[in-house]
């Protein structure tokens, strides 16, 4: 996903806990919950931060979902 999410970060996040991972527009000109809605649908923190969702340990995504994607889900994602 930050494939594509990166080219598309607007500002500094700084530690990411202000911004609204979901909500906020920080990606271009709409919410990432606009961009991927079937993602959102099924997130465990919808209303959660950016720093709620980045592993500052492994230095990726984090996005914590309520199931597993699938096949038909992935490819939605995948390029």
């Amino acid at each position: 996903m930050w494939r594509l999410v990166e080219p598309l970060a607007l500002f500094k996040l700084s530690n990411g806990s202000r911004i609204g991972f979901w909500s906020d527009f920080w990606v271009g000109s709409s919410s990432l919950k606009d961009l991927f809605p079937s993602l959102y649908r099924i997130a465990l923190l919808p209303h959660g931060s950016v720093a709620d969702h980045w592993d500052f340990v492994s230095l990726s995504w984090s996005l914590s979902l309520r199931r597993s994607l699938k096949e038909e889900e992935i490819a939605d994602f995948s390029y």
